[in-house]
């Protein structure tokens, strides 16, 4: 009884240990398998079928388009702590938060609603052109860094840049690419 017991505990390990082996040699045979198909696929294709580039490659029209959002991403970004205005294709608000990753922007309304929008949808900012500065802010422009020329000084130049983002004007030149809606003061 005890050889029975025995040798019925040995072929339960041996087939454990062989359904185990067997469950991981059938896995590397079905991914083996499907590489094969995945490369006779592959080869099977002749030059004459193949797609053309344009599948593959950018046009210039969405390179250009791809710039244009990273602009857009970078002006918004840098405009957040100003709380600018912005238009989407729900609604206009305060723009109160981006997540660069999904190309998102969170928007604030009148009413306190808050809600997020896709930068690709159309998110447009509203901006000024520099060219509708007043006489008092082009006096406080040059008054408080140095007049025209900045010089070599970063200082100075990030102060006028968070100067002009404050008092939303567009100095990238959003308004001409049709990223941004242009407001007069």
């Amino acid at each position: 009884m005890l050889r029975n017991i025995q040798v019925l505990y040995c072929v339960i390990k041996t087939t454990k240990t062989m359904t185990k082996k067997f469950i991981i040699g059938g896995l590397v045979a079905i991914m083996v398998i499907a590489f094969g198909l995945v490369i006779h696929r592959k080869n099977k294709l002749h030059a004459e079928e193949m797609p053309s580039m344009e599948v593959y490659e950018k046009s210039e029209e969405t390179r250009n388009m791809d710039k244009d959002i990273e602009l857009l991403m970078a002006d918004l970004s840098a405009r957040l702590p100003y709380g600018v205005m912005v238009e989407t294709a729900l609604d206009n608000g305060k723009l109160i938060e981006i997540n660069i990753e999904q190309m998102m922007v969170k928007v604030r309304k009148e009413n306190g609603e808050a809600y997020y929008a896709q930068i690709v949808d159309g998110v447009k900012p509203y901006l000024r052109h520099t060219t509708s500065m007043t006489k008092d802010e082009v006096k406080q422009f040059t008054s408080d860094f140095g007049g025209e020329e900045v010089g070599e000084y970063d200082a100075i130049r990030t102060k006028r840049r968070d100067w002009l983002l404050k008092n939303h004007f567009d100095f990238r030149g959003l308004i001409e690419k049709g990223l941004a809606i242009e407001i007069e003061r």
